[in-house]
């Protein structure tokens, strides 16, 4: 075999699980495809402590996050009652000091990016940008994957294949065990903002001091919530002044007001809420960074057999509130590579495998 593990996708789930796998196993062969030439933006910007430790504590991330991304200040929610209430006479959940455990506001294009090149000076080979175009899966043997690389189209083989194709789910979607959550049917819409108004601003707490003055904590570093029925938003600041705003809502009992384009939607819907307008006022959707998911969550009714492991969203989404994508793809590289690194050694793993598989359902619907 030319491979003892293939990974399908060079981002978070994917690099990380090459980096433990080598830490594990220095000597395995680790071939990681990826099919973009540079990574672009995408959400899951805001980590909880569960993801973080897995980032400084395991990964060893602790002065890439603290040079290049923001430290996180827990979450806020926001909660009005009309929209022509006051800023100041909206209800506000969130701590009043500063977060004991370490969080961080990430730009994922900067983080997948640092982290993919961690893997390849562990050992990893690298082959950017290539397309997977066929897998064949062989149960306990050699699996084979057919991509187009440098304009030619390549054949390897594997004994493992890591799918980290992200909601491409390609494993899952080939062999049938790809699921939509029928039972939460809610689609999102986000874009990146520049002019936003910075939380704690002295214009602000000129205007509302006693609002300024109960916070000893930084709001502008927190991910703020605006609260609906039916609806939420995220508000994340990124490091370099931008800021990450978006909509998750149920499709039965909400829809986006009218706007000429999407990014002006959703403009609309944060300035409609008095905690939105006074941010969002005078914001700018930035060109060409607004997007749209319908039918966000999915699961994987099988994640892994003998020869495949998917990890990350590849396994499964359910909802982005409180930030727990970057924690199942901190478990799921961290349980896979672990897995793999014990298959090199020689031990039998089926014990593993059943158990992810098991595990697995039972975690997303808790």
């Amino acid at each position: 075999m030319d491979y003892d593990v293939a990974i399908i996708g060079g981002a978070f789930s994917g690099a990380a699980t090459a980096v433990v796998l080598k830490r594990r196993c220095p000597n395995a062969r680790v071939l990681i495809i990826e099919k973009t030439t540079e990574f672009d933006r995408k959400v899951g910007e805001s980590t909880t402590e569960v993801s973080s430790c897995y980032m400084t504590r395991i990964l060893g991330l602790t002065h890439h996050l603290g040079h290049h991304h923001l430290p996180k200040q827990g979450l806020r929610l926001w909660f009005s009652q009309h929209p022509e209430q006051s800023f100041d006479d909206c209800v506000e959940l969130g701590a009043r000091y500063g977060a004991r455990l370490a969080g961080f506001q990430v730009d994922r294009a900067t983080l997948d990016t640092h982290l993919l090149e961690k893997a390849v000076a562990a050992g990893c080979e690298l082959m950017r940008p290539a397309k997977v175009t066929a897998l064949e899966l062989h149960e306990g043997g050699e699996q084979v994957v057919t991509l187009d690389f440098q304009n030619q189209q390549r054949i390897i083989q594997a004994r493992w294949i890591v799918d980290a194709s992200g909601r491409a789910a390609m494993i899952a979607r080939k062999l049938g065990h790809f699921r939509p959550n029928l039972a939460h049917p809610i689609n999102a819409v986000w874009a990146r903002f520049t002019g936003v108004k910075e939380w704690d601003s002295y214009e602000l707490r000129e205007k509302f001091p006693e609002m300024a003055n109960v916070c000893r904590t930084s709001r502008e570093w927190a991910t703020n919530h605006l609260m609906g029925y039916g609806w939420w938003c995220w508000i994340i600041p990124l490091r370099g002044g931008d800021v990450s705003a978006g909509i998750v809502y149920d499709s039965r009992i909400f829809d986006l007001p009218a706007g000429a384009t999407l990014a002006q939607r959703l403009h609309n819907h944060l300035v409609s809420h008095p905690v939105g307008r006074a941010i969002f006022g005078e914001a700018q959707a930035i060109e060409g960074d607004v997007h749209a998911f319908s039918a966000l969550p999915y699961w994987s009714e099988k994640v892994c057999g003998d020869g495949w492991a998917a990890v990350g969203d590849a396994t499964g989404f359910i909802d982005p509130l409180y930030s727990p994508g970057l924690d199942f793809c901190s478990f799921t590289s961290y349980f896979v590579a672990d897995l793999l690194g014990r298959s090199a050694r020689g031990e039998k793993v089926s014990a593993l495998l059943d158990y992810y598989n098991t595990q697995y359902p039972v975690t997303y619907r808790k």
